[in-house]
């Protein structure tokens, strides 16, 4: 899946213009320990459903395009949105 932005922007040192995201080579395995690692760095906080927040989606994103999640979360705010309801509309697909 490729997402375009809005203008192109700096992502691992290069400027981009859109993202691959390899979503459909994720597996279940790969979901469940990305999953154990959102609620690790959200301790103490109810998080009932995963794949509808953003710092999950994020830590998706970020894994499936082979990126350090802070590479995501410092897209500009359209582009980061844009790459955070790409993934969600895949996990609730």
């Amino acid at each position: 899946m490729i997402v375009e932005f809005k203008r192109p922007t700096m992502l691992n040192g290069a400027e981009i213009s859109a993202l691959s995201l390899d979503l459909e080579s994720l597996s279940g395995d790969d979901l469940i320990e990305l999953e154990a690692s959102y609620r690790a760095l959200n301790r103490g906080k109810y998080i009932p459903v995963p794949n509808i927040e953003t710092g999950f989606q994020c830590l998706v994103a970020a894994f499936a395009a082979k990126v350090n999640p802070k590479e995501i979360s410092a897209l500009p705010a359209k582009d980061f949105t844009k790459v955070c309801e790409a993934v969600r509309d895949f996990l609730l697909e």
